[in-house]
């Protein structure tokens, strides 16, 4: 380089390099009138649960779906969101026929539930038939387990189901209307109600993300259904109706005795009991009623203050309606969540 600048050192000049300037990224907003045309109706702005938390996912994509209404059709397609509706449907109709029992169904009333679905999703997908039959298998499995689980469960605790499936379109504050399905909501007595929430993967409460507004479901179904039942909450938890894997160590060390860990389909369903619980948060410190034995439900003695939880989610859904009904629609991912 050095060579080369003496000996052109008198005709040395800047070579007009291209320059690509950042491509100028207006705001998405809409004026105050078109907002509150496009999502209010009676001065009520009414949605899900989960359309709230796409808000604070991204503004963006709630004016797309909520606003536009914007929607992928419906195939009948094996996908989780189908899965997940077919499983929902075995507890509610288990729930509703034995009521209290209902964890002690056979596998034979099991696939008497799923023949169905599963016939018209073959019917409509052909060549997808070994994965639809082979996703029935895993799934019935799958909710004997579950159901082993809830057995025991229910034996231990002085709750019993009151309600399935239950439908509400209520206010969670003034000019905001949830509509929605808590899958199970369970009472003691006159006194005190508990929420149980179906997934098909594993959930947990984060405090992070309710504050974040992408986590609001499982606390707005315990406000809700303190409404509709004028009972107190006594907590809120998610039910796993994942299969999950369960670490085993195959070999362990004893006073230089190699012990083996002895693997058959009995001792593997006995760890999967013992790992499984329910997830969520406490509201009272009865936890005697909740869980006799301390051991089927996660941090069951961390109490939280359910009077906090009100107020924070007011916060929350107050914010939603101001920012929405003041034309937000910033495309912003996650970033002001």
């Amino acid at each position: 380089a050095l060579e080369i600048e003496q000996k052109y050192s008198e005709r040395k000049e800047q070579w007009p390099l291209a320059v690509t300037r950042p491509e100028v990224i207006y705001p998405h907003r809409l004026s105050s009138e078109t907002a509150h045309s496009l999502f209010q109706k009676d001065n009520v702005i009414t949605g899900s649960i989960s359309t709230i938390e796409r808000f604070f996912h991204c503004p963006y994509s709630y004016f797309i779906q909520s606003g536009l209404k914007v929607r992928k059709p419906d195939y009948g397609e094996l996908n989780a969101a189908g899965v997940g509706t077919i499983q929902h449907f075995i507890f509610e109709t288990a729930a509703s026929q034995h009521h209290s029992t209902y964890a002690e169904i056979s596998e034979e009333e099991v696939r008497s539930y799923i023949e169905n679905p599963f016939l018209s999703m073959m019917k409509m997908h052909p060549s997808e038939k070994e994965q639809i039959l082979l996703t029935k298998e895993r799934m019935v499995h799958g909710i004997m387990l579950v159901l082993k689980f809830l057995s025991s469960f229910e034996k231990g605790t002085s709750f019993e189901p009151a309600e399935t499936e239950l439908r509400f379109c209520e206010e969670i504050i003034e000019g905001v209307k949830l509509r929605g399905i808590i899958d199970r909501v369970d009472f003691y007595g006159n006194e005190m109600f508990r929420i149980i929430d179906y997934k098909s993967s594993v959930h947990s409460l984060s405090e992070t993300k309710i504050k974040a507004g992408i986590q609001l479901q499982l606390l707005s179904y315990a406000l809700i259904a303190e409404k509709l039942t004028g009972k107190k909450p006594a907590g809120a938890y998610y039910c796993s109706l994942k299969q999950e894997t369960v670490d085993v160590i195959a070999k362990k060390k004893s006073r230089k005795e190699i012990i083996e860990t002895e693997f058959d389909e009995e001792a593997d369903e006995t760890r999967m009991m013992d790992s499984r619980q329910l997830i969520g948060w406490t509201f009272t410190d009865r936890t005697t009623e909740l869980d006799e034995s301390g051991k089927n439900i996660a941090t069951l003695n961390k109490r939280r203050d359910f009077e906090m939880i009100r107020y924070c989610m007011n916060e929350i859904y107050t914010l939603f309606k101001t920012r929405l009904l003041s034309g937000d629609i910033s495309l912003s991912p996650d970033e002001e969540a």
